[in-house]
């Protein structure tokens, strides 16, 4: 399983720009960038449910702003 850091690093630059922000990442942000890639058909770069589920237990995102 990826750590945020680890899936961050793997995804297109422009992509990253839209994700990290000077705040911790939304989950939003990384929902918004899922449904770009189901709609352009790069669904390899999605990360896994279980892997979001980790990355929201370990404080790795935020799930909402707090």
């Amino acid at each position: 399983m990826r750590t945020f850091e680890e899936w961050y690093n793997s995804i297109p630059d422009e992509i990253k720009e839209r994700i990290i922000s000077d705040e911790k990442p939304l989950l939003n942000m990384i929902n918004y960038f899922i449904i770009t890639n189901i709609m352009t058909g790069k669904l390899e770069v999605n990360p896994t449910v279980e892997e979001i589920f980790h990355w929201i237990i370990t404080e790795q995102i935020d799930a909402r702003r707090k």
